[in-house]
């Protein structure tokens, strides 16, 4: 029987389907599905796996699933389904006699434990089992492990595997310079697949603020590794399999790292505000994507100025709102300047894919510009619920 290896990775809730469509394009992976904040998949070989976890934007963890199986709410309830099925897993190929490991939990949803408290439970049985099957006797590191056992608890699903991240793979390191309620990456880049981006189309932010969506742009267009300035820090470097080095060789003959271009795209983003501007040019030259696009501090009523009619093919955007800048009334004339403007630069067809926290503001104002609501999802960031809505220009 041949061993097919299966993986995972966990993503915000309402955007499981984009990360599956880049797990596909990324590994050509096989009988992907999609479940709640999770997508499993069939792959290769564990360099695969490895090239995912340094190159994907949609994702939080990426990890080697070995099981999953149901639970309950109590903890007793849950590690009686956990101890079930230890049995039929083997970690020969995992680890050595000096292998450091350790137990991390995540966990979503209303449980009668905690993370640390069933993360404590697996340890003491996950111990006893790599005893039985290896001899082996593990030292446990929560500071530097070579091996993370994973458990991710959502709801009662329970998925169990080897950490290929690490990390919280959502967290950019080239947001050094940011502000109260900055744009996840991951939710940049889900936007950026809604909205259709490609490489080659014009794509407008007029409310960049500290530059993510600009960014996470560039890094797609680019195929830029999103990982490339913390390969390092990826656990999956200290795994004792063969090879796995290979995931940062997809270059010429698998002799290189994946190199940043230096191709400009037409990726353009705008703030009114100075700081915003600064802080955004600052996080794109760490991402390494400053020479990639282009960053000015334009009103967004001023944008028929710097674009012909009917020049623009895409613009993705998170508007201003009223917690976090100004009054309803000052954003609702924000909001009907920006589809006015739209109007006038965006192609036949044109889209604008955006987030918001008040539909109905943002419903009203496009219907008033002649734009179309064809597609509107919740996505969830933690508990906080964010709608994206997507508008084609002309209906």
């Amino acid at each position: 029987m041949v061993f097919i290896p299966h993986g995972a990775v966990i993503t915000h809730r309402g955007t499981e389907d984009i990360s599956a469509a880049e797990i596909k394009e990324l590994i050509s992976a096989k009988n992907v599905k999609q479940e709640n904040t999770i997508v499993t998949f069939e792959f290769k070989n564990y360099c695969d796996l490895a090239f995912l976890t340094y190159k994907a934007q949609s994702v939080f963890r990426v990890f080697a699933l070995l099981n999953k199986v149901k639970i309950d709410k109590s903890l007793e309830g849950s590690m009686r389904k956990i101890k079930d099925i230890l049995p039929s897993l083997s970690f020969k190929n995992w680890l050595r006699q000096d292998t450091k490991i350790k137990v991390d939990c995540i966990r979503e949803g209303t449980h009668d434990f905690s993370s640390v408290d069933i993360a404590a439970e697996i340890t003491k049985e996950l111990l006893k089992h790599i005893k039985n099957e290896t001899g082996y006797r593990q030292d446990i590191s929560n500071k530097d492990p070579d091996v993370v056992f994973l458990a991710y608890i959502c709801d009662c699903d329970f998925y169990f595997g080897i950490d290929f991240s690490g990390i919280d793979l959502s967290k950019r390191d080239y947001k050094i310079f940011i502000y109260r309620d900055s744009l996840k990456g991951t939710l940049a880049y889900s936007l950026l697949r809604m909205a259709e981006f490609k490489k080659d189309k014009t794509l407008i932010d007029p409310f960049m603020g500290t530059g993510i969506i600009p960014i996470e742009a560039a890094i797609y267009a680019g195929n830029v590794p999103l990982n490339y300035y913390r390969k390092n820090k990826l656990i999956f470097t200290h795994l004792p399999l063969q090879k796995l080095e290979g995931a940062f060789k997809r270059g010429k003959k698998g002799k290189k790292d994946i190199k940043i271009k230096k191709e400009k795209y037409s990726i353009y983003g705008y703030d009114n505000q100075l700081r915003n501007l600064k802080a955004a040019q600052k996080n794109a030259k760490i991402a390494g994507v400053h020479n990639l696009i282009q960053l000015s501090k334009v009103d967004v009523e001023w944008l028929d100025t710097k674009f012909n009619r009917r020049s623009v093919n895409l613009i993705v955007t998170d508007p201003p709102y009223e917690a976090k800048y100004r009054n309803n009334r000052e954003i609702q004339k924000t909001i009907n300047e920006l589809f006015y403007q739209a109007d006038f630069v965006l192609e036949e067809k044109g889209r604008i894919v955006l987030l918001t926290r008040n539909p109905s503001n943002i419903t009203d104002a496009a219907l008033k510009h002649n734009f179309k609501l064809i597609n509107k999802r919740s996505v969830f960031t933690g508990k906080l619920e964010l709608n994206i809505l997507h508008f084609v220009r002309g209906g």
